[in-house]
């Protein structure tokens, strides 16, 4: 019976850490100092940690994480609260609802934005892997390439013209439907 737990504990955890951009994002839109906000990510992370156990698995995980989140920074806000950068809980709270709304958006564009990667040609998948996925610079895919940066730089402010362009039609295909 222990392997199950380790398994779905496992589980869990590899699904909790697919949500960490999108905690991240909304602990930043939340909180102005870039190092408060990463201090405080940790921060959930200990107690997401801590709280698996408690999660229900017939529930939506992302709503639990950003809970947690949001339960740490009102916590966080409140004792800097003689800060005057900080805002009040009231828009403290109106932010939070607003970020996870944002966050929704967010997905539903990544997701748009995986398919229309996949309809690319394979050379611009590959410059984009090169680029985002293994972080190389510009200079060393245009040295890849044999090209110029200035040529490179330009191919992929069409590729990003066309994959927003791809982006917004299904967006908008969504919101006819």
């Amino acid at each position: 019976m222990e392997p199950i737990q380790e398994t779905t504990s496992s589980d869990l955890l590899h699904r909790m850490l697919d949500e960490d951009q999108s905690l991240r994002a909304f602990i930043r839109s939340l909180v102005p100092d870039v190092h408060d906000a990463e201090d405080l990510q940790q921060e959930v992370w200990k107690t997401l940690c801590v709280k698996m156990d408690h999660y229900d698995p017939s529930r939506p995980l992302r709503p639990w994480i950003m809970g947690i989140a949001r339960i740490h920074v009102l916590r966080w806000r409140q004792t800097h609260y003689r800060n005057r950068e900080y805002s009040s809980e009231e828009l403290l709270e109106k932010l939070a609802d607003e970020a996870e709304e944002l966050q929704e958006e967010l997905e539903v564009r990544k997701e748009y934005l995986t398919k229309c990667v996949k309809h690319l040609p394979a050379q611009q998948q590959k410059i984009l892997g090169w680029i985002y996925r293994e972080r190389h610079s510009q200079k060393d895919v245009a040295s890849k390439l044999k090209r110029s940066v200035g040529s490179l730089q330009m191919q992929l402010t069409r590729i990003r013209r066309g994959l927003r362009n791809c982006i917004e039609s299904r967006i908008c295909r969504e919101e006819v439907t």
